[in-house]
C-alpha cells in the first residue's frame, strides 16, 4: 500500500451487531462500554428494556470531534439513539423508534418521516418481518437521501451504515437466498 493502512477486521468477542458497533464507535470493548447485548435490566423490576446510546459508557468518536470543534455525519449507525446534539447531522440506526425525534437536529426527522423513511428496517417491537421489498425501498430512499444530507454539512466524519442486507439475512435462514437477500446487491 502507497497510501492508508490496512488490518485484519476482527468482530468483538461477543460478536453481537449491539457490542460490535458500540465497539467500532467508540475504540473500547464491551466491558468497557457496557453493552453486550440489545436488552438491559429496568430498575426495581424483572422487566427488560432495550438498550440505546445511553446505555454506552464511552465517547463515540463524533462526541470526541465536536469537543475538538470536528463537524460529524453520522447516517444509520445502530444503537446511536436518542440522538446526541453534535456539531453536524445524526441519523440514527438500529434501534431507533420511527415515531421518534430519530435526528440531530430534530426538525430533520420529521423531514425523513415525510419522505417514507425507516431509521430501522427490522420491527423490534412487532411480530412481523420485513419484506425483500420494503428493503429494497428503503434502500433506494436512502439512497436518493444521501447526497442531499451530505451536501448540508461541510463534516471531516461521514459514518454511513446500510443495514438493509443484514436485516434480510437473519430473517432469511432456510429460504432461498438468490431470491430474497439477492436483489439487495444489485
Amino acid at each position: 500500500l502507497t497510501r492508508g493502512v490496512r488490518a485484519r477486521l476482527e468482530s468483538t468477542k461477543i460478536p453481537i451487531t449491539s457490542a460490535s458497533w458500540t465497539t467500532a464507535t467508540t475504540g473500547r470493548g464491551p466491558g468497557e462500554h457496557g453493552i453486550y447485548g440489545f436488552h438491559e435490566p429496568v430498575a426495581g423490576s424483572y422487566e427488560l428494556t432495550l438498550k440505546s446510546a445511553r446505555s454506552n459508557c464511552a465517547a463515540p468518536l463524533w462526541r470526541l470531534l465536536t469537543a475538538r470543534g470536528v463537524p460529524s455525519f453520522v447516517f444509520g449507525v445502530p444503537l446511536t439513539y436518542p440522538p446526541e446534539p453534535l456539531l453536524g447531522t445524526m441519523v440514527c440506526g438500529m434501534l431507533a423508534p420511527p415515531a421518534s425525534e430519530y435526528t440531530w437536529p430534530p426538525a430533520l426527522a420529521g423531514e425523513l418521516r415525510a419522505r417514507g423513511f425507516l431509521p430501522d428496517l427490522d420491527p423490534w417491537l412487532e411480530e412481523r418481518e420485513p419484506t425483500v421489498g420494503e428493503a429494497l425501498a428503503q434502500l433506494e430512499l436512502r439512497r436518493e437521501l444521501l447526497p442531499g444530507l451530505l451536501a448540508r454539512d461541510d463534516w471531516r466524519l461521514a459514518w454511513i451504515v446500510f443495514k438493509e442486507l443484514d436485516v434480510l439475512s437473519h430473517f432469511s435462514y432456510g429460504l432461498d437466498f438468490a431470491t430474497h437477500v439477492e436483489p439487495l446487491y444489485v
